[in-house]
């Protein structure tokens, strides 16, 4: 009994905590992607001042500013479902306080729509064969003013 309980209590506790480049290596890995040069890309990005990041949690989301108001956003997550619906929900709070309008993502992983959906925000969700042959999904959210 008391291994059970251990177990639950195990499974409640909150996810440790990880290093963003962890986190994000791990995302490009199971995408089939090359890390290093997924992060040279980020990196000049941020250093031109149009690619920035926010974490909760084991989080991130990566954003590209495409012009004034509206993003292309990506989320790497080791985070479990439900933590990455508190993610979302955060995330959208933050865009709107910051001014966006509109964040775009595309993703072949039909969990972060549902996560995005599930966090209420409000976002168009259209599916889309993807160069590999997947489905993938385009996500729109409109986010009104600020």
């Amino acid at each position: 009994m008391d291994g059970i309980l251990q177990q639950v209590q195990k499974d409640r506790a909150p996810a440790q905590r990880m290093d963003m480049l962890d986190i994000l290596r791990n995302y490009v890995e199971q995408q089939g992607g090359d890390f290093e040069k997924v992060y040279t890309s980020i990196k000049e990005g941020m250093d031109a001042g149009v690619v920035r990041i926010m974490r909760h949690g084991n989080t991130l989301m990566i954003y590209k500013i495409m012009e004034p108001g509206v993003a292309d956003v990506d989320v790497a997550s080791s985070d479990s479902p439900q933590e990455m619906v508190a993610a979302m929900k955060d995330f959208y709070q933050a865009m709107q306080k910051s001014g966006f309008k509109k964040v775009m993502m595309s993703t072949e992983n039909p969990q972060v729509g549902q996560a995005v959906q599930s966090a209420g925000v409000p976002v168009q969700v259209s599916m889309r064969p993807s160069e590999g042959g997947a489905q993938e999904f385009d996500l729109i959210a409109n986010l009104g003013g600020a």
